[in-house]
């Protein structure tokens, strides 16, 4: 239990460290990313020390290639463990963190053990509340990176073009407003209460745009299919999002909400949108 904790406030402080300087690198918050740090690596760095407790001398005593995969295993749990917190901190559902927490512990796990033998070769030393740290701050990294590159990857599916794909995560501002545009013939984005579904685009407000102007102006797909609604998103400070950038193939701009945005009431509408 005193390592767990140990290593929580360790994980805590590094996750801290990390967090503010991704997001001042990001031109995000820096306050809440040294929070979302410090809350992600504390959860790290708990199942970290209370996994290597367990799997160690005083626990189960694991050797060899069992004890190696039992600290690969705890790797990629705890990454995915604190991966998920992260994404529900961030306004996303905790399943949308899962795999790129896992990604980042097995990565940060890797370049740990990498460090350590050189380290190890070189005789410098490597207490084990530094170990964690170490392992909590790689792990931090590489989740930070995963993320990215997980949501860069994603295909639009407003936006069809390749060349399209957004790519800079920042998170939203104090009074930011978008809007959504929907056809009632086609399955919605928008959550019963006013939340958003993973991976939802929408664009700035105050277009002007119309049934015949819309899908053109954000090159939608099924051109043949009119946008007959639309929706008011006002998300919390610190919504995660991609853009706004310009869409390729249309005259306006779009933003993703990568992670969704489950609050309730955060989207209004639907409101008409006029013919013409």
């Amino acid at each position: 239990m005193v390592k767990a904790v140990v290593a929580a406030v360790v994980g805590a402080a590094v996750g801290a460290a990390v967090g503010a300087t991704v997001a001042a690198v990001q031109g995000g918050d820096v306050g809440q990313g040294a929070l979302r740090g410090a809350v992600t690596g504390a959860v790290g760095g708990a199942v970290l020390g209370a996994g290597g407790f367990l799997i160690g001398a005083q626990g189960l005593a694991l050797a060899g290639t069992a004890h190696t995969l039992a600290e690969i295993g705890l790797a990629a749990s705890s990454g995915a463990l604190s991966g998920g917190v992260d994404a529900r901190m961030q306004g996303g559902h905790f399943s949308q963190g899962l795999l790129p927490g896992a990604v980042g512990g097995l990565l940060g796990y890797g370049a740990g053990r990498a460090i350590g033998a050189v380290a190890q070769r070189w005789g410098l030393p490597t207490p084990e509340s530094g170990g964690v740290g170490q392992q909590v701050g790689l792990m931090q990294s590489f989740r930070q990176w995963a993320a990215r590159a997980g949501s860069g990857a994603a295909l639009s599916e407003d936006t069809i073009p390749v060349g399209n794909r957004l790519s800079t995560v920042r998170f939203t501002q104090p009074g930011e407003v978008f809007e959504r545009f929907e056809s009632t013939q086609l399955s919605s984005k928008v959550l019963p209460g006013g939340g958003l579904q993973p991976g939802t685009f929408a664009t700035t407000p105050g277009t002007g745009l119309n049934q015949l102007n819309v899908n053109q102006a954000l090159n939608l797909p099924l051109k043949n299919i009119p946008r007959d609604v639309r929706f008011t998103i006002e998300p919390p400070a610190g919504t995660a999002v991609i853009g706004p950038n310009s869409i390729v193939g249309g005259t306006e701009s779009e933003v993703q909400f990568i992670y969704g945005l489950p609050r309730v009431g955060a989207v209004k509408g639907p409101y008409r949108v006029p013919r013409d």
